[in-house]
């Protein structure tokens, strides 16, 4: 188990924001919190499978290093979630041009600001594909041509000056993102802690690398949990 408080690169990992109504003192009180006390067992691909109270047992053991989260703590996992959210919204121009069906499912954490810049990374790859189209078409250039084909000078020149251009403007539209999903990642992060005064909450995290079945088999399903995948 590994306590997390920024991103990590694993090939597949989960941080788990989890609510108590104070820090646990044992496992048995793990157990209430996370399966009311009830005898039971999880079962994870095959003969994978482990009782509550085994699992009560590791998540306590896990979570006696942990503190109360901050609300720095809590908004750097909210930004990956925002993000994701942007990449859906992202994808949704890119599948319907206008990209509501993505924004619809991610009200909670797009603003009209992070809509309109992920539409201005949109217009500008259309924008990028019309210009290289007429400009093989203005220098007689196959618009599939093979890998051996050595286009005209000239092509190049504009093609590469194009490029240039583009992505000075993607780098600018990059950086306005990034400081819209930290602004919506902090007044989420805000919203939480307002919303949980008085309880103790924390974030923990499991990976395949460390315990598969701790990050996918569901073990928080039955309280308050907020995953965020970091695949």
């Amino acid at each position: 188990m590994k306590t997390r408080t920024g991103l990590v690169s694993n090939s597949s990992s989960s941080s788990f924001i989890i609510v108590f109504p104070k820090k646990p003192q044992s496992a048995k009180e793990v157990h209430k919190r996370l399966y009311n006390g009830a005898e039971g067992s999880i079962q994870y691909y095959g003969d994978n499978s482990r009782t509550h109270a085994e699992i009560s047992e590791r998540v306590y053991n896990d979570l006696k290093g942990c503190r109360k989260a901050t609300v720095k703590q809590i908004a750097e996992e909210f930004q990956t979630l925002v993000y994701h959210a942007a990449m859906e919204v992202d994808s949704g121009f890119r599948r319907d041009n206008d990209g509501i069906s993505a924004m619809l499912n991610n009200l909670s954490m797009v603003t009209p600001e992070l809509i309109g810049i992920c539409k201005e990374k949109h217009d500008l790859d259309v924008e990028e594909r019309k210009f290289d189209t007429a400009l093989k078409a203005k220098h007689n250039v196959p618009l599939g041509y093979h890998k051996d084909y050595v286009p005209p000078e000239e092509y190049v020149t504009e093609r590469d000056e194009c490029r240039q251009e583009r992505f000075s403007k993607q780098a600018e539209l990059y950086e306005k993102q990034r400081v819209e999903v930290n602004k919506i990642a902090l007044e989420l992060a805000n919203d939480y802690v307002k919303e949980h005064d008085g309880w103790w909450y924390t974030i923990i995290g499991y990976s395949d690398d460390c315990d598969g079945f701790m990050e996918h088999a569901g073990i928080f399903s039955h309280i308050e949990c907020t995953q965020i995948s970091h695949h």
